[in-house]
């Protein structure tokens, strides 16, 4: 097998991501003789689903939708059962980064964990079952690709002194400051493939130093495996579990799934929002003048005049 593209954590999007990840990614693999696997762990829900950081409140998670993606290993666990497990208020040494009351947080730890799972089977089968794979991509399964994959980024992890090569998305390295890398999409070679997936290993660590980011964890554990990264112009938005795109998110999708998603015109939401203030402005300025009358010069003057130069 040549590669093996590895999914994990909680399915809540696949229903509107399946047709742009085989489009962009299985077709293309398919069409170059790719030959692959997909490995895929995920949670299930007996609750509804809450997100309040994504304005995601109490929807249902079909239990079964990473179904849909028809893996050929699959690892299920209940959320709430490996919550408990993981002792989650460990991690929290250094604050919380989203400021939801450790939710997000906690959300990345089962992240963590859900891809460290799932690359356990990884080396299960290719120690006890003589599988061998060329390269590893780990993919988020709620993202819509602008552009397919580029097949030749295969080709830039050789044999050899390439074996530590590790290409990454070029964009979104985090919150300002933190200087880290994108989570959302990883390629390497099987040995730093096993290693990297098995970053849950080191977050206790980390949560000891630093305050926890995704990109800023990647950073640091590429740091750490000495990997050399390397930054692609591969770009996809995320898609919510409600069907909504994440807000700055749209630019990174292509016109067809930008039309599918009814992306909104960011442009013209700005316009609307400064013509509001520009009419705000002269009403109250407006209000002023006719309550202190013509006998204050410089109020008449400026209400008359200034707002032609506002609208």
């Amino acid at each position: 097998m040549d590669v093996a593209v590895v999914f994990s954590g909680l399915v809540r999007a696949l229903r509107f991501s399946l047709d742009s990840l085989n489009k962009m990614i299985f077709d293309v693999m398919d069409d170059n003789k790719i030959t692959y696997h997909k490995y895929m762990h995920s949670y299930l829900l007996s609750h509804e689903y809450t997100n309040r950081r994504n304005n995601i409140n109490n929807i249902h998670i079909n239990t079964s939708e990473y179904k849909l993606l028809n893996a050929d290993f699959v690892l299920n666990d209940d959320q709430d059962t490996i919550l408990k497990q993981l002792n989650v208020g460990k991690y929290r040494t250094n604050g919380d980064a989203w400021d939801n009351g450790f939710a997000s947080t906690d959300n990345f730890i089962l992240a963590m964990y859900s891809r460290y799972l799932i690359t356990k089977k990884l080396m299960d089968n290719i120690v006890n079952f003589n599988y061998e794979y060329k390269y590893v991509m780990f993919i988020r399964s709620d993202v819509l690709f602008k552009q397919p994959l580029n097949i030749n980024y295969l080709t830039e992890i050789q044999n050899g002194d390439r074996k530590r090569d590790v290409l990454v998305p070029e964009w979104d390295t985090g919150p300002r400051g933190t200087e880290g890398i994108n989570d959302r999409w990883t390629l390497c070679a099987q040995g730093m493939g096993i290693q990297y997936g098995l970053e849950y290993e080191r977050l206790y660590d980390f949560s000891l130093k630093y305050i926890m980011h995704a990109e800023s964890f990647k950073k640091y554990v590429l740091d750490e495996l000495d990997a050399n990264v390397i930054r692609v112009p591969f770009y996809f938005g995320r898609v919510r579990a409600n069907g909504n795109i994440a807000p700055g998110d749209c630019a990174l999708l292509n016109e067809t799934d930008k039309q599918k998603f009814e992306c909104p015109n960011i442009a013209m939401h700005i316009i609307i929002i400064i013509i509001f203030i520009a009419v705000s402005i002269t009403v109250f300025l407006t209000i002023i003048w006719s309550k202190r009358g013509s006998r204050n010069w410089f109020s008449f003057f400026f209400c008359k005049y200034i707002k032609y130069f506002i609208v």
